[in-house]
């Protein structure tokens, strides 16, 4: 087996290599990381050039990007979705669209196994295991073609993922030559992706700490904690519940993908319909939208087909247009930064995770990080007792 890339840093896994490849050649497997990266059966290949022509990570710039953009900020009426979203309620508005008008949404889901994987929704209830942030890199087995099935059959589809997954899918579909105009590229200001194999690991240590099973996991708390804390909430099959930030702390700062400190869909503009995130800074351009407990959306509307579907669902929103100076934030500008992460990986792999975690993740610098939180939560109270 080898590897379609030379270097680890232009793969973000998106799987379309895997996908176009006519001869099943290519098949995505797990490094040291728990990062999935493709390798190529040298028995099956046949040269064809199809899996580095369909690759868009490795190009310079990003394909038929927009530059007629609108921002917004939004928040859903109904104050029910904003407290079981991660923002304000965004994704929500724009899949029971979607839903109500009989089509199928794609998203990334926890699962029973605490495994992040994209599946697909064509109901309300199932739509709805894709509400809240996932911080680790979905498994997306079988999903690109799963899509292509459903527009082959006539369906409106709205795929949700990071911003290289949905031009990884919007790439294979344009090479499988699939009409997409019932797609709705839906991708989200990503910060990076952590290891999946981390966050199991992360699991298995939280499981024998506690000495129960996990069968609940919030990578953020909007229960007991507010929007912008990043609290993670356990909850285990004993009973006990736990508070804690180490993997959407630590972990996320030290452990996320190559690729990420070189992605190029770190800008506003972007190939995809609608980008959602999280709108930091909302106090400063809109701040009668800013909740400092329940959190406020960035809605940026690239495409006519995303403005169109945007106006629909008006009914169910509160909206305040912006500049799109008003609304940038750090992964909105520049890709993150390295750090750490080779040294970290490096004493990961010899030393294993109790190691990672008793060494260094327990250490004064998250303690600091923990009271910075602290910091940041009081001072919003304060501004909340003031209004």
């Amino acid at each position: 087996m080898e590897s379609v890339f030379t270097a680890k840093e232009y793969c973000c896994g998106c799987t379309a290599c895997e996908n176009i490849c006519p001869k099943k050649a290519i098949s995505m497997n797990t490094d040291e990381t728990g990062f999935w990266y493709p390798q190529i059966d040298s028995q099956k290949c046949v040269d064809c050039g199809l899996c580095k022509k369909v690759c868009q990570f490795g190009k310079k710039e990003i394909e038929d990007a927009s530059n007629d953009i609108n921002c917004y900020a939004l928040k859903h009426k109904d104050i029910s979705v904003i407290k079981h979203s991660r923002s304000a309620g965004a994704f929500t508005a724009l899949t029971d669209f979607v839903i109500a008008n009989g089509g199928v949404v794609y998203g990334a889901v926890l699962d029973a196994d605490m495994i992040v994987r994209h599946q697909r929704a064509e109901n309300i209830e199932q739509r709805n295991r894709f509400r809240e942030s996932k911080y680790v890199q979905s498994n997306l087995d079988g999903t690109f073609k799963a899509v292509l099935n459903d527009l082959k059959d006539g369906k409106t589809v709205l795929f949700s993922g990071t911003g290289c997954q949905c031009d990884g899918l919007r790439a294979f579909l344009s090479a499988k030559k699939i009409d997409t105009t019932n797609l709705l590229l839906v991708d989200i200001v990503c910060h990076g992706v952590p290891s999946p194999k981390m966050f199991a690991e992360y699991i298995k240590w939280n499981e024998k700490k506690h000495k129960s099973s996990l069968t609940g996991f919030k990578f953020r708390d909007k229960d007991k904690y507010t929007w912008g804390e990043g609290i993670e909430k356990l909850t285990f099959l004993n009973g006990e519940i736990a508070y804690q930030d180490y993997f959407t702390g630590y972990i996320f700062s030290n452990f996320v993908r190559s690729s990420c400190y070189e992605c190029k869909y770190t800008t506003p503009y972007r190939n995809s319909d609608i980008t959602l995130a999280d709108f930091w800074g909302s106090e400063k351009s809109c701040p009668e939208f800013t909740d400092y407990k329940n959190g406020c959306s960035l809605v940026l509307l690239h495409s006519p087909k995303g403005k169109n579907i945007f106006n629909q669902i008006k009914d169910s929103i509160v909206t305040k247009e912006i500049s799109v100076n008003d609304c940038l934030q750090p992964r909105l500008k520049t890709p993150r930064e390295k750090g750490n992460e080779v040294f970290l990986w490096k004493e990961y792999c010899k030393n294993g995770f109790l190691f990672i975690m008793e060494r260094y993740a327990t250490n004064s610098l998250t303690l600091k990080n923990r009271i910075n939180k602290k910091v940041k939560s009081v001072i919003s109270k304060i501004i909340r007792s003031i209004k």
